[in-house]
């Protein structure tokens, strides 16, 4: 594993003198020696323009066990720039890796119900 990672969930809050909702912020949660697993992937995709740009999605590979267990909501951190986790897919014959499927994160996906833990599901 040749890469460092760090995996951040996203915290809300109110804040206790105004009682209004805080900005969402990035929080920390651990960082990890990953591999990747192979180039990203770069794809085509439409924005509300119309304009295609290019997007990319790498594939992580992080040892089985981490300090906390990895949340399909939170964020990935890597040279840069953020990634949404679009699936995982723990090892769970051997136990020693997990593979983690991400794409980049825009503003939007950063600050949707998914980065909150709804996952986009009503109610």
């Amino acid at each position: 594993m040749t890469e460092r990672i760090t995996l951040c969930s996203v915290a809300t809050g109110i804040d206790p003198v105004t009682h209004r909702p805080l900005k969402q912020r990035l929080v920390e949660e651990f960082t990890v020696w990953a591999e990747v697993a192979r180039l990203p992937i770069r794809e085509m995709i439409a924005n509300g323009s119309k304009i295609g740009f290019v997007k990319e999605s790498p594939v992580f590979k992080v040892a089985y066990q981490t300090p906390k267990e990895i949340q399909p909501n939170w964020l990935i951190k890597w040279r840069g720039k953020q990634y949404a986790i679009t699936g995982m897919d723990p090892d769970y014959r051997a136990k020693d890796t997990m593979t983690i499927l991400t794409q980049e994160a825009t503003a939007d996906e950063r600050n949707s119900d998914r980065r909150q833990g709804n996952a986009g599901l009503p109610g």
